[in-house]
């Protein structure tokens, strides 16, 4: 064992025990220290992830107490190959942790943040520069490594696995979105498309009202300054294409979540509570009452608590009916 990496224990010493090398990385430690973008919804989020403790995320906590999967390929005959995240310790390694703060850092920085784009928050950088971005690609020597039992290993590919890991580990808690493509001709996947998820800006403490706020500023921005939207990243055949349905509603579901399309939902429950509160029971009969909720109660509302009543008395009468499910929906 290396001394220069660990320091000596004394068992009479009872002062903290420090290492030398608090992590051990595979082959290169991430950094990235380039600044953020300046477009306001990029400074926000730059701020904000300062300050982002993943260890504190309930979607990566769920994700390492419970395990996840990853949808890899669906194959000709309708089968699809999953990647299995098995449960681990809630705790993350420090390697893995400094890799998605990094790695969060650049997808950030060259995300397309144009409200005009088709689909909102698409990173317009491949996984293979995010991993040269951060400093965690690793380029083989070319040639191959000939010995008495085999005739070698062709090298001068690159490799990055700890990004993957990381990718893996964001994509399966739901935080980003990877789109994969592949290649019937080469046999191997084409280039993988990263698109942000809503969970993500939950977890940064970033509501869809703020998005929303931040979005039409750039849209206004971009309408002052006379810009024209022209994506950064242009289309190729090796790229991975959006052609599956599901797919796209997803897409434009977080489209819509991200201009707050949704977020006037609790809202309208809370006015439909304070209404059905509101009415006092001296001013109408039972009866009138009823169909007044009926009227104004969001519908799965009313269906649920009618569902309860017939479920809790099957054999009650019209009258004491209406009382309950009354007395239901108004508390």
């Amino acid at each position: 064992m290396s001394e220069t990496l660990y320091s000596p224990i004394r068992t009479n010493d009872k002062q903290r025990i420090e290492r030398a090398k608090p992590s051990c990385h595979r082959r290169y430690e991430p950094k990235y220290n380039k600044r953020s973008v300046n477009i306001p919804i990029a400074r926000r989020l730059d701020a904000i992830l300062r300050k982002w403790d993943p260890n504190k995320c309930q979607f990566i906590s769920q994700l390492r107490r419970d395990g996840g999967s990853i949808l890899m390929r669906v194959h000709n005959d309708g089968t699809k190959r999953y990647k299995m995240l098995m449960p681990r310790r809630l705790s993350i390694r420090v390697e893995r942790e400094q890799t998605i703060r990094c790695l969060l850092k650049a997808i950030l920085n060259n995300v397309e943040y144009s409200p005009n784009a088709k689909f909102l928050f698409e990173c317009m950088s491949s996984i293979e520069e995010l991993a040269k971005f951060i400093g965690q690609l690793h380029e083989y020597e070319p040639g191959y490594d000939e010995t008495e039992d085999s005739i070698g290993h062709r090298h001068g590919r690159k490799a990055y696995d700890p990004v993957l890991g990381a990718l893996s580990d964001l994509e399966a808690a739901g935080l980003i979105l990877v789109v994969r493509g592949w290649d019937k001709e080469t046999k191997q996947y084409k280039a993988s498309r990263i698109f942000l998820m809503p969970k993500l800006f939950q977890s940064l403490g970033m509501p869809a009202k703020e998005t929303k706020y931040l979005l039409a500023g750039k849209a206004k921005a971009e309408r002052k300054a006379g810009m024209q939207f022209k994506r950064s990243r242009p289309y190729s055949e090796n790229m991975a294409s959006i052609d599956n349905q599901k797919l796209l509603s997803l897409l434009n579901y977080n489209k819509r979540w991200f201009n707050g399309e949704f977020e006037d939902q609790p809202e309208k429950e809370k006015l439909a509570k304070d209404f059905i509160n509101s009415i006092k029971p001296d001013a109408v009969s039972p009866e009138q009452e009823f169909r007044l909720l009926e009227q104004q109660t969001p519908r799965i509302i009313f269906i649920t608590a009618e569902q309860a009543i017939k479920e809790s008395h099957p054999n009650i009468d019209r009258l004491e009916y209406i009382k309950l499910v009354t007395n239901r929906l108004r508390h």
